[in-house]
């Protein structure tokens, strides 16, 4: 990545993985004053060293992702097929609305699982 910028490092980065170093790694790759913005969040600590980004002057953000129109949003698309979500949902990830409080134990310890669809 910072060599694809000629040693400067990248403007913005997204972290999307949430894996145990990439979000240092994000910090110390991202160009000075740069910006990385915190996507997903990892289920154990994430060491982070400061003194790596903070005299850069790197920006850090971290985001939610969404608000509630959004939901109703995305919503609407799935409803009327202007986005397929077949390819982005296996069978297996797909339960009965009363299956909903074991699919939420379940989370508490995440593994393998990426999204889960609910049927009504």
């Amino acid at each position: 990545m910072v060599a694809l910028t000629e040693g400067v490092g990248p403007d913005v980065i997204f972290e999307c993985a949430a894996g145990p170093n990439t979000l240092e790694q994000s910090l110390t790759a991202v160009r000075r004053k740069g910006q990385v913005v915190l996507i997903a969040l990892a289920w154990e600590p994430t060491p982070v060293s400061p003194v790596a980004w903070a005299g850069r002057e790197v920006e850090f953000l971290a985001s939610f992702g969404a608000e509630p129109i959004d939901f109703r949003t995305t919503l609407d698309l799935m409803s009327t097929g202007e986005v397929n979500v077949d390819p982005l949902v296996s069978e297996a990830h797909i339960l009965e609305l009363g299956e909903i409080q074991g699919a939420f134990k379940e989370l508490l310890k995440p593994r393998n699982k990426v999204q889960t669809v609910f049927k009504l």
